[in-house]
């Protein structure tokens, strides 16, 4: 009795296409977002139309974004006020929805802050991502002077071990 694995019918290639394709959309979400809106494109005439349904989906990947650029940045899990503050958003809206029109029309205030959402994350994303290259170059032009100051600090050496240690 053998039996058919889905390593053997190319299963595993695919759960590794798919993870990779995953780990792309998290990385930049802005692909996400150009690819939902593309094929959105094609299928419906209204531009508007067509950038809502690609903000109404990618902003689970922005979020996510922000949060391995929080992570990535200061070393630190940003998970939970990430959260928090998405609830604090969504009691908020609740509030300023049912304080102006007297009634409560939940579909349209989690729509409303859904999209607030995208538009919130995605600047943050735009933020963190600008931080994230600068605090590199910073680093790294940082790690270029250490290594400059090392190098001569070693040449300092070099030369007075000459002197003291000279035959």
């Amino acid at each position: 009795y053998k039996r058919n694995s889905l390593a053997e019918k190319g299963g595993v290639q695919v759960t590794t296409l798919l993870k990779t394709v995953l780990a792309a959309f998290i990385f930049s979400p802005i692909l996400f977002f150009v690819l939902v809106f593309t094929i959105s494109r094609f299928r419906r005439e209204h531009l508007l139309k067509s950038v809502q349904t690609a903000a109404d989906l990618s902003t689970f990947f922005f979020v996510l974004a922000v949060h391995f650029l929080l992570v990535t940045i200061w070393d630190k899990h940003w998970l939970f006020p990430v959260f928090a503050i998405f609830f604090v958003l969504i009691t908020a809206f609740l509030f300023i929805h049912r304080f102006l029109h007297g009634t409560m029309n939940y579909s349209r205030v989690i729509k409303f802050l859904w999209r607030f959402c995208f538009l919130f994350f995605f600047l943050l994303y735009v933020i963190l991502f600008t931080a994230g290259i600068i605090v590199y170059v910073a680093n790294s032009m940082q790690l270029e002077v250490i290594d400059k100051k090392i190098a001569e600090s070693d040449r300092k050496i070099a030369s007075l071990e000459a002197i003291f240690f000279a035959e």
